[in-house]
């Protein structure tokens, strides 16, 4: 009985380790995602037109103006993709995977993205590591969201993000209506008359496309640390850069030991003659 009991306990707190770690591991990852000392090295295809190499350089340009963020191009091969690189190509639809990869990264921009440069500068703060506003864990307090609107194939970009998660992912700032990584009311609805995104404020406007808010800059420079940009601890309902930092410093301890904790707890040392076996028999 006794032995069972332990086996059991064994098997609880393993299980209640792997899910605490799923929840942790998140920081870590989001850490991977950003760009080593905040420098991107970008490709642009030769089959973008001379004004949209331009708007696409333009946007880059607004980014580094306002973060420490810097942008190095590499020379084009036809015969050989370098790896840890930002390759800026022609496709269908405006989309990025979010943040960093080792093995590179593509950015694709159809020609309709280039209605305004807001556009491509929200799929260049993909790249960086910025994820959607609206779906931080708090968005349910501004906005609602009409799920019978949503066109299938997109319903995973109006997914929530978990909490922890998505406290580290906001860099502590509040929820932004004016922030360039909204989506705006009608995107990828099923019909122009059928809005998915309802603000809770009214009168509230989502999804412009025109500039960085202030929000925006801040979350970047926290995001990479630019702690000589603005960082907007004067922005109303922030959490304060440093405090936030202390969070999140924390949050990457708690992660060590609990993936440390399991790692004892399911080591081939602990056998019946170690210490911590006896103990949980008394």
């Amino acid at each position: 009985m006794a032995l069972w009991f332990a086996y059991m306990m064994v098997a609880w707190c393993a299980g209640t380790s792997v899910r605490c770690e799923t929840q942790e591991i998140d920081v870590r990852r989001e850490d991977r995602l950003h760009w080593p000392g905040g420098v991107v090295h970008y490709s642009i295809s030769e089959n973008f037109t001379l004004q949209q190499d331009e708007w696409i350089r333009k946007a880059m340009n607004m980014i580094e103006q306002q973060t420490c963020i810097i942008f190095e191009e590499r020379p084009r091969t036809s015969y050989y993709l370098s790896p840890k690189t930002l390759y800026i190509m022609t496709g269908c639809g405006c989309t990025c995977k979010v943040g960093y990869h080792r093995y590179g990264s593509v950015l694709r921009l159809h020609k309709q993205c280039f209605k305004r440069i807001g556009h491509v500068v929200h799929e260049l703060l993909h790249a960086l590591g910025i994820r959607h506003e609206h779906q931080r864990f708090d968005r349910n307090y501004y906005i609602h969201i009409n799920q019978t609107a949503i066109r299938m194939p997109y319903i995973r970009n109006f997914f929530r993000r978990r909490r922890r998660l998505s406290y580290v992912c906001n860099a502590g700032l509040p929820y932004d209506y004016g922030s360039i990584m909204h989506y705006p009311m009608v995107g990828f609805s099923k019909s122009r008359t059928q809005p998915i995104i309802f603000p809770i404020v009214p009168c509230a406007h989502v999804g412009q496309r025109k500039r960085m808010s202030s929000s925006d800059v801040a979350r970047v420079n926290r995001l990479y640390a630019c702690t000589d940009r603005y960082l907007g601890d004067n922005i109303p309902g922030a959490v304060p850069y440093m405090e936030w930092q202390r969070h999140v410093q924390k949050l990457r301890r708690l992660q060590t030991h609990i993936k440390c904790w399991r790692r004892s707890l399911l080591s081939p040392s602990m056998h019946r003659n170690t210490p911590q076996y006896s103990s949980m028999l008394q």
